[in-house]
């Protein structure tokens, strides 16, 4: 969690601090199948994954998009002042997969609320893939 006083100094071009997560571990695909109640086999089967064109099975999409929340939420001096976050998955996430994320500062503006700071973000893998890319925005109260 960021001092919301470095959000009075930011300015556009800024680069958001890097996440990097540990390596992807397939035994975790499990247990998340389990909490969304989806037992898709291409996120369990290496078998079934490799049949369909894949090298290996496919980390759950929501994972992904998590570690990018965490990663803007830990940036923000509160998980609130997040407003808005849009994402696209544009790749796949495989076992041993280390994932990094990023994000750039696209606007700071001050207003009545506080300081809207709106961000681009990507998730890319340790071959530089980016898997998911998205933009948001996020108010700073004063």
């Amino acid at each position: 969690m960021s001092d919301k006083n470095v959000f009075n100094f930011i300015k556009v071009g800024d680069n958001i601090l890097e996440l990097t997560a540990p390596p992807s571990d397939r035994t975790l695909y499990v247990k998340m199948a389990e909490i969304l109640q989806d037992p898709n086999p291409l996120h369990l089967d290496p078998d079934y994954a490799r049949e369909r064109g894949m090298k290996d099975v496919v980390q759950q999409g929501p994972f992904n998009a998590a570690l990018v929340y965490r990663h803007i939420t830990d940036w923000l001096p509160h998980p609130w002042c997040l407003r808005r976050l849009k994402l696209r998955f544009t790749g796949n996430v495989f076992p041993g997969d280390v994932l990094v994320c990023r994000g750039t500062v696209t606007k700071r503006e001050i207003t009545e609320s506080g300081v809207q700071i709106g961000f681009d973000v990507h998730e890319e893998n340790q071959n530089g893939e980016v898997v998911i890319k998205g933009q948001g925005e996020a108010i700073i109260n004063g």
